[in-house]
């Protein structure tokens, strides 16, 4: 549970440090959600920023729980074997 909470800090802030510098509304820049709901039926500019924020906080997610396993897994040979 305590790596789920991790990851999901990193990609909240790698959300939030992606969308400050655009001219969103702030409610946009706290989840994609938001930003949806903030949109409304028209497409500013900045709702592709967070999308793409979203995105590529998901594949660093990816990226850090990838190592992770690699690096439990690793460490697990080594004690058992």
């Amino acid at each position: 549970a305590l790596g789920i909470a991790v990851l999901g800090s990193v990609a909240t802030y790698f959300y939030r440090s992606s969308m400050m510098a655009s001219d969103a509304p702030l409610a946009a820049k706290a989840t994609l959600n938001d930003a949806v709901i903030a949109a409304g039926s028209g497409s500013p500019t900045w709702l592709e920023l967070a999308r793409e924020s979203a995105a590529n906080g998901f594949a660093l997610n990816c990226l850090l729980a990838a190592v992770g396993m690699t690096v439990l897994a690793l460490v697990a040979r080594k004690v058992l074997l």
